[in-house]
């Protein structure tokens, strides 16, 4: 009788054990999921709007194909410089690592006026960064029309994007997409074959 009042609470001890090791491990694999897939940093990028824009315009020469046109007619190479800040911020609770700030191969005319690294390795919870940035592009205008480029923000300004791409500390990347136009930064999945459309500013 003793024997197998013994035996009973040895299997039900034993059974207990086992449930609860299977959920730890259930738990804990849970846990690794959510941080490897979901627990992400949230980074955002805002024009810094307390400091407008700034343009600067450059003569570059006139173009030698068009000796015979007259004055106004004659085309003309101008350099034109806007300069601005960029607020980079992690929104979230938790660290962002190997930030990178990309472009499109097809509208590359932003640059760092300073010396910054693209890569910045660790960013904390809540931590921000003031970027500057230039938009630089050579227009090939006549005489005449060289004030219509010359504007507050530059020509294309609604195509402008910048792609942030992140890690969280299970190295899994991510990526956001800013928009100049609405000021907006989103997540943005992305495909290898989109990704190649894109190169490190």
């Amino acid at each position: 009788m003793i024997g197998s009042i013994f035996l009973f609470n040895l299997i039900l001890f034993l059974s207990s054990l086992s449930i609860t090791l299977i959920l730890v491990l259930l738990i804990l694999g849970m846990v690794i999921l959510y941080n490897k897939l979901f627990k992400k940093p949230i980074i955002n990028l805002n024009l810094k709007t307390k400091k407008e824009w700034t343009k600067e315009r450059h003569y570059k020469g006139e173009d030698a194909s068009d000796p015979n046109q007259g004055f106004n007619e004659v085309h003309t190479y101008f350099n034109i410089i806007w300069n601005f800040e960029l607020i980079l911020r992690n929104s979230s609770r938790v660290k962002a690592y190997h930030v990178k700030l990309l472009q499109l191969n097809d509208y590359k005319f932003l640059e760092l006026p300073k010396r910054i690294n693209n890569e910045i390795l660790v960013m904390e919870s809540g931590k921000k960064i003031i970027i500057p940035f230039a938009f630089n592009k050579t227009y090939r205008v006549q005489r005449r029309d060289k004030d219509k480029f010359f504007t507050t923000y530059p020509k294309g300004y609604n195509k402008l994007m910048i792609l942030i791409e992140f890690k969280n500390n299970e190295n899994k990347t991510f990526y956001r997409r800013y928009f100049f136009n609405k000021d907006f930064t989103e997540n943005s999945p992305i495909s290898k074959s989109e990704l190649d459309h894109w190169d490190y500013i």
